[in-house]
């Protein structure tokens, strides 16, 4: 991805990522924190990403059998993506009693 951002891969991996960061702080400070009927969908979608980003680091590595970026931290995003998608897939209502970020 960083390539599509910018000749310098660093560079176009420090946009992606802050940009990314910055999306899902505003996910959780915003939908999710305030009930919003859309959190439990930006919930499902950072499921989603975290399981795709991590599969795609792990195949990576795999495919040309090396350490490549990312794969220590690949196992980790999974299982806090599975951890999501158990809580989420839990919830009785789709905020719960106490709401989706457990405030109201």
């Amino acid at each position: 991805m960083s390539g599509f951002l910018s000749i310098d891969r660093r560079i176009g991996f420090t946009v992606f990522n802050a940009a990314l960061v910055g999306f899902g702080l505003w996910c959780y400070f915003d939908p999710v924190r305030h009930a919003r009927r859309s959190a439990l969908a930006l919930a499902w979608f950072w499921v989603v990403l975290e399981m795709l980003n991590g599969a795609a680091h792990m195949t990576w590595s795999l495919s040309v059998r090396a350490y490549r970026p990312g794969l220590a931290t690949a196992p980790v995003l999974v299982a806090i993506a599975l951890v999501l998608a158990w809580e989420l897939r839990h919830l009785q209502k789709p905020f719960g009693r106490r709401g989706l970020a457990g405030t109201q």
